[in-house]
């Protein structure tokens, strides 16, 4: 039935576009039937309704519930959506994060116990052996074998750099080996906590808006993977929850898992914030991390040779330094920090004060004082700046920071966000008034002297080439307005994201192009009606397909970034790739109308104007707007000196000296211990800029 429907309105539509090209063609040429021109008025009320059949048909057809079949998308793009997405998996998580952090430098076995009170199982979870008595799961397995022996839903515990994410993300390789080797098995996919907190919606809810914006998986493939139980959710940060939240992310997760039944799972936290909160979550099995034992930390310091034995030395005399090595963390960070130092010199640093910080600090001055390809920064301007990635990071909730996420909430105070929102739309809209305005008031003063014709209309005083650029310059402005910085990284057309905006689409179409036909018509009217509803006409229908067309723009699952701010990058490419087509096209045929009208010159300049200001609204929609905006907010930033002028070279130099950690086109720090570090050191320098509440935690010397 709806097949047949499409072809019937095609058809309609088909043949009443027919009789408004002829009409027009006709009505420019001046050979319509003398039975048309004696009855002018009832023929172009009768030619207007049938426009607005033919617009009322396209709006009704394209309007039609979308009906996706019984098979839904093909198998071929399911194939290709899972491998893409573990392919991202492996790249972000395994590639970039488990294989450059700290704490698996440290190659320490990390010892595992049981923790069964940790956890509120559905039932008394055991493991029978040939149906004899239950045994505890053998926590001298991997991580992957003990996930196994759980059912596949587990709790992992841990102290600060005990390394509970490592453990995550080594059961995260593991799975994603085994999905990739079948196809029936669900995709690992790692998720952070720390977002569901800002937004408290429904879990799978969250798990869908998380797997668009983190994963750019289309909304559609997103809530199929779930709805069919084909995505194994690995849940880290339960503690960078805010605190006042935490008992409901606890009761929403069970929620979750009461409605999936033997769906598989696993959540990370540390131990005494997961602790504090109370409720339990309704998982099988429970984990927690031991810390290093002092002969095992001995061993690994006597591994290293002279170069460490200042700080074996140390540890020896020091029961509260031995204490804060007991995680693979701290012992990493103290042997990089401490190398090649003499015992006196790290006894008299050690004295009094607290270890844990001081540990830490020694560790950023040993990597600022590292030479580093990207050039050289003051040290308290490298310690400010990544104070402000840190505050914001925790802010908007980011476990991994994109150069292209960042949003004008990033400044503080409105004079500078108004400053990023509205200095380029403001300013390209002026420069588009003032460039069409002339233009236009000239081409009418050349036609008017060459063609003895005056195209001079005037409203209120102000001519027509300067009211038809103050329309066009407005149409920039809004089309340039956004509060929020969204990246155009992908082009991709489709039948079906048409359909579900052609509503919207052909309303803003038909009012800006009535705006735009009514500002040429005024200029065209000396040359009689017909040329005056020939170019209405073909601005009308420039304007509706323009817009069409842009509403069938929908996102896809693209490429991984692998270059830093390469989101900005495609979205400029992106508005060029399709401004320009439009633009040009556009600019022909009007070149061409106005041309074969008046003269070769007037073509060339009309054609110019029109296709300048198609190419510049369409590539602002296409990606053009988000680079724009990002680039006033780069500058406010660096007005403020919240940032360098040169933001992602300093990000490079940050990751060469080992204080930020790169994975694929965006950026963690080397551990979020760090980070916490430098937030706290943010609130503490600047106090009207308070901690986001609840999440930056104290920097103490308990190594807890």
């Amino acid at each position: 039935m709806k097949k047949q429907r499409a072809r019937a309105a095609l058809a309609a539509t088909g043949a009443l576009a027919a009789v408004i090209l002829g009409v027009t063609t006709n009505a420019v040429s001046e050979k319509l039937p003398s039975e048309l021109t004696e009855n002018s008025p009832l023929v172009w009320v009768l030619f207007a309704a049938a426009a607005t059949a033919c617009l009322g048909i396209a709006i009704w057809q394209f309007g039609a519930p979308l009906d996706d079949g019984p098979t839904g998308y093909k198998a071929s793009a399911r194939r290709i959506h899972r491998q893409l997405m573990i392919q991202r998996q492996r790249i972000i998580w395994i590639d970039g994060a488990l294989a450059h952090s700290l704490e698996t430098i440290s190659k320490i076995e990390l010892g595992i116990e049981n923790k069964p009170d940790a956890v509120q199982r559905p039932w008394t979870f055991v493991l029978r052996e040939g149906g004899s008595f239950p045994q505890k799961i053998d926590v001298q397995k991997s991580i992957s074998e003990i996930f196994d022996q759980t059912g596949g839903s587990l709790l992992i515990l841990g102290h600060p750099g005990s390394g509970k994410t490592t453990l995550l993300l080594e059961l995260t390789k593991e799975l994603l080996d085994r999905a990739e080797s079948d196809s029936e098995l669900p995709i690992p996919v790692v998720f952070n906590l720390s977002t569901w907190g800002r937004s408290q919606k429904a879990f799978e809810q969250w798990l869908e808006d998380e797997l668009l914006r983190r994963y750019t998986v289309p909304r559609k493939v997103a809530r199929e993977w779930l709805s069919n139980d084909l995505i194994l959710p690995l849940l880290d940060g339960l503690d960078e929850v805010r605190i006042d939240r935490r008992a409901q992310c606890v009761s929403v997760i069970n929620r979750f898992t009461d409605s999936r039944g033997l769906s598989q799972i696993a959540v990370c936290s540390r131990l005494v914030d997961y602790d504090e909160i109370g409720s339990r979550l309704k998982l099988n099995s429970a984990v927690a991390i031991l810390p290093i034992p002092p002969d095992r930390i001995g061993a690994y310091l006597e591994s290293a040779g002279d170069q460490l034995e200042a700080l074996r030395g140390a540890v020896e005399e020091d029961h509260q330094l031995r204490e804060l090595l007991t995680t693979p963390l701290m012992l990493v960070v103290a042997t990089l920090a401490y190398q090649h130092g003499s015992t006196a010199a790290l006894r008299t640093r050690m004295a009094g004060g607290d270890r844990r910080t001081h540990l830490i600090e020694s560790y950023i001055q040993r990597a600022l004082d590292r030479p580093s390809s990207y050039g050289e920064y003051a040290s308290k301007d490298v310690l400010r700046w990544l104070g402000v990635l840190a505050h914001q990071m925790l802010k908007h909730d980011q476990t991994v920071y994109h150069v292209e996420w960042m949003q004008p909430t990033w400044l503080t105070g409105k004079p500078l966000r108004a400053l990023a929102n509205w200095t380029f739309p403001v300013l390209l809209a002026s420069a588009v008034f003032l460039i069409t305005g002339y233009t236009i008031d000239y081409v009418n003063e050349l036609g008017a002297q060459l063609f003895k014709k005056s195209n001079e209309v005037a409203i209120g005083g102000i001519s027509s080439g300067w009211l038809t650029g103050l329309a066009i310059g407005l149409l920039v402005l809004i089309f340039g307005l956004d509060h929020q910085i969204r990246p155009a990284e992908t082009i991709a057309w489709s039948t079906q994201a048409l359909r579900a905006n052609a509503r919207r689409q052909l309303r803003s179409g038909l009012i800006t192009g009535t705006i735009i036909a009514s500002a040429v018509g005024a200029i065209m009217q000396v040359w009689g009606l017909p040329t005056l509803i020939f170019f209405f006409v073909m601005f009308e229908l420039i304007c509706v397909t323009f817009y069409l067309f842009v509403g069938g723009v929908s996102p896809a699952l693209r490429d991984l970034h692998t270059i830093p701010n390469e989101g900005i990058r495609r979205s400029l490419r992106n508005a060029l790739l399709v401004g320009l087509p439009g633009g040009v096209l556009v600019g022909i045929v009007t070149g061409y109308a106005f041309g074969s009208v008046m003269t070769l010159q007037f073509g060339l300049i009309d054609g110019a104007v029109a296709g300048g200001s198609v190419f510049l609204l369409t590539a602002l929609h296409a990606g053009g707007r988000a680079w724009f905006h990002h680039m006033a907010l780069r500058l406010a930033l660096r007005l403020s000196d919240q940032i360098p002028l040169r933001w992602v070279r300093f990000l490079q130099y940050a990751t060469g000296n080992y204080l930020l950690q790169r994975i694929g086109g965006g950026y963690i720090f080397v551990h979020r211990v760090f980070l916490e570090y430098f937030a706290q050191m943010h609130s503490s320098a600047d106090t009207g800029t308070p901690a986001p509440e609840g999440r930056e935690k104290a920097i103490d010397g308990s190594g807890q």
